[in-house]
């Protein structure tokens, strides 16, 4: 395996990692399909990703990153090609997002104020969104070693562990 490839491989197994803690936060938290105020005002099953930011233009941009080409084609072999939309995301389905991974980095991380709200109401957590989205981002353009891993792994481990009192 050539050097570079093993190197994209390396981001993608660490980017996977972050990832996956970052999922179990907010699954156990299990906030935003009861409490998402942008669902119940527009009575949809679309949240951020649809109804904020234009998230699913920024998704469907951001695709065509050659930064992010090593994600996206893993992505494409596991889930598919999105379908075309021009009202959301092209991963998203009735049930919300079919993405159990290998989310676009502004997906895995953001965080709405309500929810960065209850987070640090219930669990005293501070969901601290411009740090994790630039540590999801030195994954991406490989500006890391493993002490960075090492250390952001622990700080995401670190919430979970909070959110799962």
């Amino acid at each position: 395996m050539n050097k570079n490839k093993k190197e994209l491989k390396e981001r993608l197994k660490s980017y996977l990692e972050c990832e996956s803690i970052l999922n179990q936060v907010f699954e156990r938290i299990n906030y935003c399909a009861e409490n998402c105020r942008l669902m119940k005002e527009k009575d949809t099953n679309i949240g951020c990703c649809g109804n904020m930011f234009d998230f699913y233009e920024y998704f469907n941009g951001e695709d065509k990153s050659p930064r992010l080409a090593f994600l996206v084609k893993d992505r494409i072999k596991i889930y598919g090609k999105p379908n075309k939309t021009e009202d959301k995301c092209g991963y998203h389905s009735d049930s919300g997002c079919i993405l159990k991974s290998h989310k676009s980095p502004i997906c895995v991380t953001h965080c709405c104020s309500e929810l960065k709200k209850y987070m640090g109401n219930k669990y005293s957590v501070i969901y601290h969104e411009d740090y994790i989205s630039d540590c999801f981002a030195k994954i991406v353009i490989g500006d890391f070693d493993n002490e960075f891993i090492e250390k952001f792994k622990k700080e995401l481990e670190d919430i979970l562990g909070e959110v799962s009192v």
